[in-house]
């Protein structure tokens, strides 16, 4: 089931007209945080995720801790998967 969620992770839109997506090189993906990411000069926001804040935005040193740790995770996930695939599981933020 944890292979299957971080899998599913990875499913992504880089635009809400696209109903079929070329696949993404993971290289090209940057993570912002445990819930954003950059796709090719886009910034998506990953549907279905409630990471803590980061930066300015924590509430507390504990929160900062959590939010580097899911961003962290966030990343181990794109980097190990060979081909993410995309469709519109994502919502754009800019």
């Amino acid at each position: 089931m944890a292979a299957r969620r971080s899998t599913a992770i990875i499913v992504l839109a880089l635009s809400a007209g696209q109903s079929v997506a070329d696949p993404v090189n993971p290289a090209d993906v940057y993570v912002i945080d445990g819930y954003t990411i950059r796709v090719a000069g886009r910034t998506v926001r990953l549907v279905g995720f409630d990471a803590p804040e980061t930066g300015s935005r924590a509430h507390c040193g504990l929160q900062r801790m959590l939010a580097a740790r899911a961003t962290s995770r966030l990343r181990q996930l794109v980097h190990r998967t060979p081909q993410p695939n995309l469709c519109r599981a994502a919502r754009l933020t800019h």
